[in-house]
Formats: C-alpha cells, sequence, structure tokens
C-alpha cells in the first residue's frame, strides 16, 4: 500500500533534496560518528509507544535526513515521543531504532532523532 507523504518543509529547507554529502562538524560537536544526507522518503512503523499515548495511525510516510553509524534524522508530520520504538523502512534496508528527541520545525514538520537498534537489508 503506498503511502501519502504529509510533511511540509518550512521555507527555510526549500534546498531539501539538493543537499548531499557527509554533514559539516564544528569544534564543539560532541557527535562521535559523520552523518551523511540521506534524501529520500521511507516507509515508518510504529512498532511500541508509551503505554499513556493513543495513535490514531501506527504508519506513515516520512522523509530520511541523514544517517550514521549509531542513528539516524528523519522529518515527520506528527510529533514522536522519546523512547517510541519505530522501523523505517528506505532504500531497501530496514533499520529499527528508538526515538531520542522530537521537535517541532513548522506545520506538520517535526524533526526527530533516533538511535538505531539494528540496520538490514531487504535481501
Amino acid at each position: 500500500m503506498t503511502r501519502t507523504l504529509y510533511v511540509e518543509l518550512p521555507p527555510s529547507m526549500a534546498n531539501y533534496f539538493s543537499e548531499g554529502g557527509f554533514t559539516d562538524t564544528t569544534y564543539f560537536e560532541t557527535r562521535r560518528h559523520s552523518r551523511l544526507r540521506c534524501r529520500c522518503e521511507a516507509d515508518l512503523c510504529i512498532v511500541e509507544s508509551p503505554t499513556m499515548l493513543v495513535r490514531s495511525e501506527s504508519e506513515m510516510r516520512v522523509l530520511v535526513k541523514d544517517v550514521s553509524k549509531c542513528g539516524m534524522g528523519l522529518l515527520v508530520h506528527e510529533q514522536l515521543f522519546p523512547e517510541e520504538r519505530i522501523s523505517v523502512h528506505f532504500m531497501g534496508r530496514r533499520a529499527l531504532a528508538t526515538v531520542v528527541r522530537c521537535r517541532r520545525l513548522g506545520k506538520r514538520c517535526y524533526e526527530c532523532g533516533a538511535k538505531l537498534v539494528s540496520f538490514e537489508s531487504d535481501e
């Protein structure tokens, strides 16, 4: 089943799909691994949510922002919450991850960071 992408990129992200390669780092950055921009659509499935959270949908179309050895960045149309476990299927691969942060960038656009639990190929 093909899902519709509801993410609305804010004007500040107008060149989102033209960006590529590794992200720049700064002296004060505390990341352990480089991030590779991976601008593509993906299917996200919420595998597990906190018990107090009731969701109307558990599957959605999202944008992958970047991927590193231990994590990934996503753009979604609704807020995800820390500790939610998700499965992201993109580019012939499936990533299982745990949401660690989510912030609102604009109407129908949330930037989420997730810690990778496993990453496997479809083959």
